[in-house]
């Protein structure tokens, strides 16, 4: 159970903060008040401390009242059109290294309207540790304090930290279904939820019933909900994801060879020119990519109706068996040195862990996207031609393609 029971930052409301100072629940290890929102280097260092801790809440619009010894909401805090949070964004990137994870509200006083308090609350850190001004700090009782010398055995600790989190996530991106010796080309997608989300997914009907639709069926496992569709795509491999009960998820996409009435028109058309394009080793690109993105556009889905943003989530690729292989999408609008149309294909059997950066979603799958074309021996200038034609006609190639 968390402060507020099962409500988290984006399920409470102004009376859940009104109760919670009639309750009289004091400053400590995992609260701290203030009265007034100053945007400064103090708060980079409070944030930094709850992040190097066990993650914590801000309140603002929340100060001390000496004469009863106790708290009181004195709602000083503006409601603007301005975002605090991007400005804090701004002040934590400045000042602090790396940046740690926060999410803000603003709760309106019903009676006031323009004024309320203003939340911010800290997840436990998992790339620790949070650097606040040259400094490293932690919570102590109700107080944000650096870690001095005789305290190196924090410091470590929180090296050791970040250690274990990265080596849980290598562990978590690996493939554990079908033979791990088959030579089928497969994309591999591996999403972890950073949040501290747990749903019950087994009897939530509206996860299940929008999966089920793409995948077809599913079964329970120890820890999770595993889709596998009814369609062999390549060589008895299915497309698969597995939905873990925190939202964290893998998804298996073996990639199907090019549809065989259009390899033969495309050897037609280039017969010089693509001399070295074989039927087996030419795979559908747009099939790729149109099931990748549906799949994808159906998962941030179930993301944002759990309050879950891009930056909760840590997002790789890697793909395997795709050497001397070629990802096709049309008749080849490329040349290579000499001038000649051409494909392109890859020099690699299996990638390394391919990390995804996105600033949104929507960002998120056309980076993705355009780290599967690199693999694949694309540049940028190719890419660029894909998205600008492709991303726009896309269900005009989706009819050429079937």
């Amino acid at each position: 159970m968390g402060l507020f029971g099962n409500k988290d930052i984006f399920s409470i409301d102004y009376s859940d903060i009104v109760q919670l100072i009639n309750n009289e629940m004091d400053e400590g290890y995992f609260i701290d008040y203030k009265r007034e929102l100053k945007i400064n280097k103090e708060l980079c260092k409070d944030i930094c401390s709850f992040a190097n801790s066990d993650g914590g809440w801000l309140f603002f619009g929340i100060d001390e009242d000496k004469e009863n010894h106790n708290f009181k909401i004195v709602n000083v805090i503006l409601k603007k059109s301005i975002d605090y949070s991007q400005q804090i964004s701004q002040f934590l990137k400045t000042y602090c290294s790396p940046i740690p994870k926060f999410f803000t509200r603003f709760l309106t006083n019903k009676k006031l309207k323009t004024k309320g308090v203003y939340i911010i609350y800290i997840p436990k850190g998992v790339d620790t540790p949070y650097v606040s001004n040259g400094k490293i700090y932690v919570r102590n009782g109700s107080s944000s304090e650096p870690i001095l010398v005789k305290d190196r055995h924090i410091l470590d600790n929180l090296i050791l930290q970040k250690a274990n989190n990265k080596q849980k996530y290598i562990d978590f991106c690996k493939r554990q279904l079908f033979d791990k010796n088959i030579k089928v080309p497969i994309i591999n997608i591996f999403i972890q939820n950073l949040n501290s989300t747990v749903l019950d997914i087994y009897n939530d009907e509206r996860i299940v019933n929008l999966l089920s639709n793409l995948y077809g069926s599913s079964r329970r496992t120890i820890n999770s909900l595993l889709f596998l569709s009814s369609d062999f795509i390549n060589n008895g491999i299915v497309n698969s994801l597995e939905l873990f009960e925190d939202l964290s998820l893998k998804l298996t996409f073996p990639i199907p060879l090019l549809k065989e009435t259009l390899f033969n028109e495309i050897k037609h058309n280039f017969p010089e020119e693509l001399k070295e394009l074989k039927y087996f080793n030419c795979l559908n690109g747009m099939y790729t990519w149109s099931f990748v993105l549906l799949t994808l556009s159906e998962i941030f889905q179930i993301y944002k109706s759990n309050n879950i943003n891009i930056d909760d989530l840590k997002i790789s690729i890697m793909i395997e068996n795709i050497l001397n292989k070629f990802l096709v999408f049309q008749e080849p609008p490329y040349k290579d040195t000499n001038g000649k149309k051409t494909y392109f294909k890859s020099n690699y059997d299996k990638t390394p862990l391919i990390e995804i950066i996105a600033k949104n979603f929507d960002d998120c799958n056309k980076t993705l996207i355009k780290k599967i074309l690199y693999c694949f021996g694309y540049g940028d200038k190719d890419i660029k031609y894909l998205l600008n034609t492709c991303w726009r006609d896309k269900k005009e190639a989706y009819k050429r393609f079937f």
